[in-house]
């Protein structure tokens, strides 16, 4: 299955997984800079899901944290690594099934129309990973 049959839009919103929103972070908000002339609702659509974006993130930050804490993680300079040596099939195991956890997010789907409307510009790379949220 890839990523864009996992996010779909379903009557509650948007569904990815925890790593699609994890890997798409600096792209979606790179986008929320950006000033979709002309269109408000546009503008509205991603503020609204960015506010649930936003929550989703946070939540999963700190389980993301726990289970490598959980593991043998290490704290030092506000920073938690997890040596070599911990990097355990368990560890392993763990982590692509919190990266696996489906979410969903407020919101509907954009068109690549409706961002050449508003003149927005992002690079294939961002397109990569925000197709959850932008579709043909």
């Amino acid at each position: 299955m890839t990523a864009t049959e996992q996010a779909k839009e379903t009557p509650k919103g948007l569904t990815l997984t925890a790593r699609q929103l994890l890997e798409s972070s600096e792209s979606f908000i790179r986008l929320l800079n950006e000033k979709p002339l002309g269109k408000p609702q546009l503008a509205y659509n991603l503020t609204r899901t960015f506010r649930d974006f936003r929550t989703e993130i946070e939540e999963l930050s700190k389980q993301r944290l726990a289970i490598i804490k959980a593991h043998g993680g290490e704290e030092k300079d506000g920073q938690v690594t997890l040596s070599r040596d911990k990097l355990t099939p368990e560890f392993q195991t763990e982590m692509e099934e919190f990266l696996a956890i489906p979410v969903t997010l407020w919101g509907h789907r954009i068109t690549i129309n409706e961002l050449e409307a508003a003149q927005i510009n992002l690079s294939a790379a961002e397109m990569l990973v925000l197709d959850w949220l932008i579709c043909e």
